[in-house]
């Protein structure tokens, strides 16, 4: 996530830009885009619910002014209070008063650990010459424009049972005003969800 947006605040336009969880950025492979000729950036972030898209979209729509997005939807992230993809946002982003405002929507006591850490981290430097690995011990890469490619060997069910999912009135509320936000804009969007195998 670290290196992800650290080249999101360098980006400049795109045709493509994805949103959603790790089903985002473990699914979207922009080399595969740029076979085709289209430039495409990943913004996808670990456990990202609506809540924390609209956060980006916000951020990131007038950066990256691109043509289509497409919104990863993972119906079980709606239900979801946000804590881990805010830590992962204010561990690994760029802090500012947006951000900071949605930690504190939260009222938890680990993202505002979090949210102290990194301004003290950065008042004080810490990770001034913090590079992260392209290349993790479990297997995953970073490649350019936000993807993580993993060699990991994933093992399937015989059977799934079935879910049921109740969604949170403020994630449905993100997810709507993300909509109507690139609606308002004319940016054509596509709504998919990752198949499980």
């Amino acid at each position: 996530s670290y290196t992800r947006f650290q080249e999101a605040e360098l980006g400049s336009d795109v045709d493509v830009l994805v949103l959603g969880s790790s089903h985002a950025y473990r699914g979207y492979d922009p080399r595969i885009f740029y076979e085709a000729n289209l430039k495409m950036f990943n913004l996808g972030s670990s456990s990202q619910t609506p809540v924390q898209t609209e956060y980006l979209a916000n951020k990131y729509l007038d950066h990256f002014k691109p043509n289509i997005v497409i919104l990863d939807v993972y119906p079980i992230l709606f239900k979801s209070d946000g804590v881990e993809s805010v830590i992962d946002l204010l561990s690994n982003s760029k802090l500012d008063k947006e951000l900071i405002d949605l930690s504190l929507q939260n009222r938890d006591i680990r993202i505002y650990n979090t949210l102290i850490y990194r301004y003290c981290k950065d008042v004080f430097n810490f990770d001034k010459d913090y590079k992260e690995s392209l290349h993790q011990k479990n297997g995953d890469s970073y490649i350019k424009g936000g993807f993580v490619e993993s060699k990991s060997k994933f093992e399937s069910k015989n059977s799934y049972d079935p879910a049921h999912y109740t969604f949170l009135p403020a994630q449905k509320i993100a997810f709507s005003n993300i909509v109507e936000k690139l609606k308002s804009r004319n940016i054509p969007y596509i709504i998919l969800q990752s198949p499980i195998p």
